[in-house]
């Protein structure tokens, strides 16, 4: 854990491994959302599981902001040029 995020552990909650993939892309979104809303009046969770009537989701991550609300963010993996290839 980074220095400084010893304080804010309780508003950055995991509730499931942060996946590490060759590049660790999950985990540097993860370290960046901890950046950003260290400062702020929040709560962040890693794979907060939400339930309704259609069933399960899980967002890779949920941030309940005082300022912004909801934040939801789904982190999709893929490259540049995978995206070239599908548009060709």
């Amino acid at each position: 854990m980074t220095a400084g995020y010893e304080e804010h552990a309780e508003k950055f909650i995991i509730t499931e491994r942060v996946r590490t993939d060759g590049e660790g892309s999950e985990q540097k979104i993860w370290d960046a959302v901890k950046d950003a809303f260290s400062d702020r009046n929040c709560m962040a969770y890693w794979r907060y599981p939400i339930f309704s009537q259609v069933g399960q989701k899980q967002p890779d991550i949920l941030i309940v902001s005082c300022l912004l609300g909801l934040v939801v963010i789904e982190i999709k993996t893929t490259t540049i040029g995978s995206k070239k290839a599908a548009q060709a």
